[in-house]
């Protein structure tokens, strides 16, 4: 019964809201209430599924879309948004998604390779040349994490960050000017820092002036 159709999962998360620069905040865009499945069974094998799912992760609340053909056959909310109060979950809740953005960060970025706006292999000096990146470390090593940028949610001022906002420009000068885990190109490490740094790369290098909040996820 459900093949065919993309099904779209948003999991609660029980942490505090931020806003990011590179990543942002995922959400069904559908009403509060439940739309009416084509078959009367779908809502209840979907209700089945997830209700099951719930009960063996512990996940306290989820939201769910099932679309086939550019309509939704089924949307719906299930647990609740805050484990204090026991908010029931709306179908519309708006989720803290975290690093789930950076695969669509990485797919920008080859897509301004297709049309010719950039090249993996470029240098990251080349887009921000105000900074102190090393002139080897190329946009590929960012994408697969193998530049050497030490992660800036490790950073020792990130609670302020978090707490108070931060400039983009003070994280890439602090990003910058940290100490390479390793030679860029040599290893491979996760690091938040090239996907913050990517985002920028991908606005054309421009720096926004405004405040941004740091996604720890």
């Amino acid at each position: 019964m459900l093949n065919d159709a993309v099904l779209l999962l948003s999991p609660f998360r029980h942490s505090f809201s931020q806003l990011s620069s590179g990543a942002a905040a995922g959400a069904i865009p559908t009403t509060t209430s439940k739309i009416t499945p084509q078959s009367p069974s779908l809502g209840a094998t979907v209700d089945g599924v997830v209700q099951s799912s719930m009960q063996q992760t512990g996940v306290p609340g989820i939201t769910v879309a099932l679309a086939k053909n550019g309509s939704m056959l089924y949307v719906q909310g299930y647990g609740v948004t805050d484990l204090t109060t026991h908010q029931a979950t709306p179908s519309g809740t708006i989720f803290e998604i975290g690093s789930i953005t950076k695969q669509f960060t990485a797919a920008l970025i080859m897509k301004l390779q297709e049309q010719g706006k950039l090249h993996v292999d470029d240098s990251v000096v080349g887009y921000l040349p105000e900074y102190n990146f090393p002139s080897v470390m190329t946009l590929r090593m960012l994408v697969t994490h193998t530049s050497g940028l030490a992660d800036y949610t490790n950073f020792p001022q990130l609670g302020d960050w978090v707490k108070n906002g931060v400039a983009e420009a003070t994280v890439l000068n602090a990003v910058s000017q940290a100490p390479l885990v390793f030679q860029p190109g040599t290893q491979y490490s996760y690091s938040n820092s090239n996907y913050f740094v990517l985002v920028l790369v991908s606005s054309d290098g421009k720096v926004y002036t405004g405040l941004a909040t740091i996604s720890t996820s």
